[in-house]
């Protein structure tokens, strides 16, 4: 009794249990209680800087990319170029063919007795546009006349010339940022300096008597291959443009002969940089 009771504890049922006497399966049974968590394994091997290398070399192809973005925009924007210098161009109503013409037009300044005005000359366009919303419709005696500039005893295109206005242009030179004018010189310096015309320095001439009054005004360097405005060949005594020469004695205007020579006209440059 005792080793049948120790076999049908110790050996399982379905052993024991012929399979001509087995019934069919029962339920399922309900489902058994958690158990306890497993040991903590080993640790894993050392990644290193595998991750962070990753994510660099995403950052990288990122910033590659928006630089060759970059550069492909690059190839439709144009930006404006602004640099330069200008000049005015006495003597000629056009510029040299290595610079680009802003205006055209013909010498201006004050009558050459008349008190007050500009002692300077100045280009005046052959276009000229004027305000519409100027309220003073008259002219009064206390505004400045401003006249045109005649040749006085000069030689253009061969032939002396002392009524005709003269033109000018006013030119930019893109390439080049800096311009001098330089009296008594056929050349410009020579280290990167371009020469944009040659011309002789003239200002308003002396008074012809003692009586006469006539204003300083300035030095400009007219073209040598100086031309007229056409049309505009009557005398108006108004502004006026002469060679100047030199002078040595006791009162010499250069005050230094040699190296000067008296009794020369002064020539000049423009040159550009």
């Amino acid at each position: 009794m005792i080793e049948a009771n120790f076999v049908a504890k110790t050996v399982p049922r379905e052993v024991l249990t012929p399979d001509w006497l087995k019934g069919p399966p029962g339920p399922q049974g309900p489902p058994g209680r958690v158990g306890p968590p497993g040991r903590v394994g080993p640790p894993g091997r050392d990644g290193g800087n595998a991750g962070s290398l990753a994510v660099v070399n995403q950052l990288v192809e990122r910033v590659a990319g928006m630089d060759r973005q970059y550069t492909q925009a690059l190839k439709y924007i144009r930006v404006p170029t602004v640099s330069g210098s200008t000049y005015t161009r006495w003597g000629r109503g056009t510029c040299p063919k290595t610079t680009k013409l802003i205006s055209s037009g013909r010498a201006a300044g004050t009558f050459f007795s008349q008190g007050g005005g500009s002692a300077a000359y100045t280009c005046l366009p052959n276009k000229p546009e004027y305000h519409t919303t100027d309220k003073q419709q008259s002219i009064t005696e206390l505004m400045s006349e401003i006249t045109a500039v005649e040749y006085d005893g000069v030689i253009v295109k061969g032939r002396y010339d002392n009524t005709n206005n003269v033109p000018c242009a006013v030119c930019l030179a893109t390439s080049r940022t800096a311009h001098v004018m330089l009296p008594a010189k056929l050349k410009c310096p020579d280290s990167g300096w371009t020469l944009e015309y040659r011309g002789f320095l003239m200002t308003t001439p002396s008074p012809k008597s003692s009586r006469e009054m006539r204003f300083r005004t300035e030095y400009v360097c007219v073209d040598q291959d100086s031309e007229v405005v056409p049309g505009m060949g009557a005398d108006s005594h108004g502004a006026f443009l002469t060679k100047t020469y030199t002078k040595c004695d006791s009162h010499g205007t250069i005050g230094n002969c040699p190296p000067y020579t008296s009794q020369k006209t002064i020539a000049c440059v423009v040159c550009t940089e």
